[in-house]
């Protein structure tokens, strides 16, 4: 199969050098956690950042298990500045359901008519055999994408019609057989977790990873309404905020019981039908919410192993978790679409990735 595709410190290390970059920026800034100044290592870190003009306008948070290690920033972005994150909602959607599935209110085999009872259930008809874990991994045969799914952007309707409207009009293969890239799954995951908890998805979503999580109450679902919140792409947070689930999740204090399914490799052969990730040159695999990276044209023995996690919003908020190496980080941006921001962030991630990795060795 190819596809390409804490507390922050009080002592601040200006960059030499570094100016405000427009009126009203800040000039980039490098913040470690424990009040010192950056060692060798993160100098390094923050002056790849200063150099690079993708980040003229960003923030940078690192941190381990621990919590938060250090944060850059530059221009009129802080690691509390609040964004839509588009995609990166994924990977909270994700946990959100996978919570439920811990506490036995879902299963991942359930499969959408045990809830909604409008699916259809014929032996002959292949929705029937869609489940939870096709919907999270979005092999469950559905297409549609962002701007051509309506009713996920509509909020004169509710998240079940919307769901019912995919139902009948978007299903299009065999439950396992295609990768697609798209709205629809979560729909109707979300659809089902809205029946089965007799909970709208936005108490949900408060109930399962704002409030354990202490998150900031701001960190919602904006789009498009309350009744119809665009569970794939509508949460609206800050850096500081999905630091704090990546960090809880890192831990293990997060998820304890389902970490590893929810990180676990869910691709098997599903073909390709639709993938962001096809302009990087890259095979990248998806876990349940979230993607499983690997920086090579071809997904060998060594992509199977790494274990490199990240879920990229259009805008160009890049969360990232890297088990192996015990760390994950954040850039914290919203860029216009028309300079394609998500491929950006990350070419730029992984760019700085080495140099992040060998201040942490330090």
């Amino acid at each position: 199969m190819r596809w390409r595709a804490g507390v922050v410190g009080v002592a601040a290390w200006a960059l030499v050098g570094c100016g405000a970059r427009g009126q009203g920026a800040s000039a980039p800034s490098c913040v470690m956690a424990n009040g010192e100044a950056p060692g060798e290592g993160w100098s390094a870190v923050c002056e790849a950042l200063e150099a690079e003009p993708d980040a003229r306008n960003g923030a940078l948070i690192v941190g381990t298990a621990e919590g938060v290690v250090m944060t850059w920033s530059a221009g009129n972005v802080s690691a509390q500045t609040r964004h839509p994150i588009a995609s990166a909602s994924k990977w909270l959607a994700g946990a959100a359901i996978m919570r439920l599935v811990e506490r036995g209110e879902l299963g991942l085999e359930d499969r959408p008519q045990d809830h909604l009872g409008w699916w259809a259930s014929e032996e002959s008809d292949p929705r029937s055999r869609v489940t939870l874990r096709s919907l999270l991994a979005f092999t469950s045969g559905l297409e549609g994408t962002p701007f051509g799914l309506r009713c996920v952007n509509d909020a004169g309707v509710t998240l079940q019609e919307c769901a019912r409207s995919i139902h009948d009009t978007l299903h299009r293969h065999e439950p396992g057989e295609v990768f697609f890239y798209g709205p629809a799954h979560m729909h109707v995951a979300a659809a089902m977790a809205e029946r089965a908890t007799g909970k709208a998805w936005g108490r949900i979503f408060e109930e399962e990873v704002v409030s354990p999580l202490g998150l900031d109450p701001r960190t919602a679902y904006t789009i498009a309404s309350p009744q119809n919140p665009r569970v794939a792409g509508g949460v609206d947070t800050s850096g500081a905020d999905y630091a704090v689930f990546l960090t809880e999740l890192i831990a293990g204090r997060y998820l304890a019981g389902s970490r590893g399914e929810l990180l676990s490799d869910q691709s098997g052969a599903a073909r390709i039908a639709k993938s962001p990730i096809e302009p990087l040159g890259q095979e990248w695999r998806y876990a349940l919410g979230s993607w499983k990276e690997c920086a090579r044209e071809a997904y060998g023995d060594e992509c199977a192993a790494a274990s490199e996690y990240s879920s990229p919003g259009a805008y160009g908020f890049y969360p990232w978790l890297d088990l192996e190496r015990g760390y994950w980080a954040v850039w914290t941006t919203k860029r216009s679409l028309w300079v394609n921001p998500s491929r950006r962030s990350v070419e730029l991630g992984q760019r700085i990735k080495p140099k992040v990795r060998a201040a942490l060795a330090r």
